[in-house]
């Protein structure tokens, strides 16, 4: 039994050394940590950039697919460290950016997703001024301003009033509401100019068409005159 150990012993030694039996290699992938998009989703820049850092030099690019065969970036070689990789100018909408690494020591390549559903949007908020009152008014006038997608707070200095001084701006969603308090007789405006709020990409919004109302809390008066003489014997 001891011989038997002996031996196989020696063949394993033997059959080591002359490459018959190989010790695995180390193939782990290379782990890479949350990686900061510069600038933030949603984002109006077409051409983010990924910073990271390499803990095995290689081959890096950015890609929009789970295999690596969809370029968003230029294939890069690096060493290790800190990096930072932009992307080519995108189209508007919503990716996943996968990282592919290729390890300069021959280790497998690795394709790691590292952001989901990162949206791009370069489109400009339109915003809607609507209200329901009459264009001749003696009355406070109500607006409603109705925006095309979520954007900042609408704030009163953003709202352009002629003869006339808006009350408490108060937004819900993407609607806001406000009072305007004309001052006297005659033409109040309200407009808001463009570049007034941005959306959640930071895009600036477009201008809005101008209301215009008649303001008239003036009673009308009311003048008798005769063309008879006075006193008169006219019937």
């Amino acid at each position: 039994m001891r011989t038997f150990f002996y031996i196989v012993t020696v063949l394993f030694f033997l059959g080591a050394c002359s490459g018959g039996i190989r010790v695995p290699a180390d193939v782990s992938a290379v782990v890479f940590p949350a990686l900061p998009i510069f600038p933030v989703s949603p984002s109006n820049s077409a051409t983010p950039s990924i910073s990271f850092t390499l803990s095995e030099a290689g081959q890096v690019s950015i890609n929009s697919d789970s295999l690596c065969t969809i370029p968003l970036s230029t294939q890069e070689t690096l060493n290790t460290g800190d990096h930072s990789i932009t992307l080519n100018g995108l189209s508007e909408g919503t990716y996943d950016f996968f990282l592919q690494h290729t390890p300069a020591s021959g280790n497998p390549s690795t394709c790691n997703l590292i952001e989901a559903q990162y949206v791009i949007d370069m489109t400009s908020p339109t915003f809607l001024l609507t209200s329901s009152d009459s264009n001749l008014t003696r009355s406070p006038i109500q607006i409603t301003v109705t925006f095309s997608e979520t954007a900042e707070p609408l704030v009163a200095e953003s709202v352009s009033v002629t003869n006339g001084i808006i009350g408490t701006v108060v937004q819900t969603g993407n609607e806001a509401s406000f009072t305007v308090f004309p001052t006297t007789d005659g033409l109040v405006s309200i407009s808001i100019a463009s570049g007034a709020v941005r959306d959640l990409a930071g895009n600036t919004s477009n201008s809005a068409s101008t209301l215009s109302y008649t303001y008239d809390v003036t009673a009308p008066t009311l003048a008798l005159s005769s063309s008879s003489l006075d006193p008169t014997n006219s019937t």
